[in-house]
């Protein structure tokens, strides 16, 4: 299996998951996917966001919009802070150049995140800069 530049062998991922602190209850013949391995890492972040969800519904249908207009909005604003901002902006009647604005300022700090990690991503040529 390949993922970008790094080669990863079965046994690899197995001597991974075997020394690593959380599968070490695991049974020694059982099966690691890179699928399973990336469930068990990003399960307890999901169970975070789904509290922060459904406060975002009970919120955006006090507005009197429809309760399926939260999920679209959830898939049509792709940041959590951002959608909490639409509320807001969207209960005090501004306008899209506003939304886009604030919307920019909030999420601008994902280029300093980005910066941090150009020189360890350096050899992906033009896809280091998406």
């Amino acid at each position: 299996m390949k993922m970008g530049e790094l080669e990863l062998s079965t046994n690899t991922l197995r001597n991974y998951c075997l020394f690593s602190m959380e599968f070490r209850h695991l049974p020694l013949n059982m099966t690691f996917t890179p699928f399973r391995v990336a469930l068990n890492h990003s399960l307890p972040v999901m169970l975070g966001y789904i509290p922060l969800g459904m406060a975002f519904g009970v919120l955006f249908q006090s507005l009197g919009y429809a309760w399926w207009l939260a999920p679209v909005s959830g898939i049509m604003i792709y940041a959590g802070s951002a959608q909490f901002l639409a509320v807001g902006l969207l209960a005090s009647g501004a306008g899209l150049v506003e939304a886009f604005l604030a919307t920019l300022v909030i999420n601008v700090r994902h280029v300093f995140y980005g910066l941090t990690l150009i020189n360890r991503y350096s050899v992906s040529g033009w896809r280091r800069w998406y």
